[in-house]
């Protein structure tokens, strides 16, 4: 959908094949895109596009997306913080 905010981006997950889902973290809200990322991104600044998750062989989450049209960003989220989301 253009023209609209794609933010917050949050991981959330599902233990039971997708019938109910919990929030694990926000990823990026508006309050975490620094002034001068929305200064430079315009009306992109809070479009968080594209998102891709894999899991490593530690269990660790390898999140990558379009970070505002400027970068792709990469984040990391180990399995613990994944395991005690409620």
């Amino acid at each position: 959908m253009w023209g609209v905010d794609r933010i917050p981006l949050s991981l959330i997950r599902s233990d039971d094949r997708g019938h109910t889902w919990r929030r694990v973290l926000d990823l990026e809200t508006r309050e975490t895109v620094p002034a001068e990322v929305t200064e430079r991104a315009g009306d992109r600044a809070f479009e968080m596009s594209y998102p891709t998750v894999v899991l490593d062989s530690e269990g660790d989450a390898h999140i990558s997306y379009s970070y505002c049209r400027l970068a792709i960003k990469h984040v990391i989220v180990a399995r613990e913080v994944i395991e005690a989301a409620e």
